[in-house]
């Protein structure tokens, strides 16, 4: 089960295996703020599919199959 947020905390799950999976989370915004939709065309641009910024950049380079960003909003919720 995951644990409770701590900013700045890591975990590191080492295994044999020639893939890596980077997960990145970050405290988000409410369901009703007023900068839903501006983070929701953001998060399109930068890193939702294929022809984003961020795909385009990491797969140009080789580094990357696939990669892809999202954004959840949720009501009524809060990070202690």
């Amino acid at each position: 089960m995951a644990d409770s947020y701590i900013p700045g905390k890591k975990v590191f799950v080492n295994r044999d295996m020639r893939q890596t999976h980077i997960c990145l989370a970050f405290p988000g915004i409410s369901r009703d703020s007023v900068l839903k939709y501006p983070y929701m065309v953001f998060n399109a641009i930068f890193g939702e599919g294929i022809n984003s910024v961020l795909f385009k950049t990491l797969r140009k380079e080789g580094l990357v199959y696939t990669v892809y960003s999202y954004m959840t909003a949720y009501n009524n919720t809060a990070l202690k």
